[in-house]
């Protein structure tokens, strides 16, 4: 299995997505903001697909299965605490500090 160029960054300079051909998605399929495309009937189920969670972002309020950023964003309460911060602005409020560390989990062999 190939880390590069399957629109999901796995170094943390992204190098393993840099200089790759842009992909057109079908019908029927939405497009993340990371590039990948997934089933249009997936987007808005609380499972990340896209790896970038640009496929439950903007999905109707009043669930409790998600959270408000500072600048009214909504986001699923599953990307709290991931390592990447998905709140815009410099609080990153779903990154706090007791949120801990978090790793990078992959094939041991990939360099970046």
């Amino acid at each position: 299995m190939s880390f590069y160029c399957d629109n999901v960054t796995h170094c943390e300079d992204r190098s393993d997505e840099l200089d790759c051909a842009p992909y057109n998605c079908n019908t029927g399929e939405f497009r993340c903001d990371n590039g990948r495309c997934i089933a249009y009937g997936l987007k808005c189920d609380l499972v990340d697909h896209c790896f970038d969670k640009s496929d439950e972002m903007y999905c109707g309020s009043g669930s409790d299965n998600r959270f408000t950023c500072y600048n009214g964003d909504e986001h699923p309460l599953s990307v709290q605490c991931d390592g990447i911060i998905d709140c815009i602005g410099n609080s990153a409020e779903d990154e706090s500090e007791s949120c801990g560390t978090y790793h990078y989990v992959f094939d041991p062999s990939f360099e970046c």
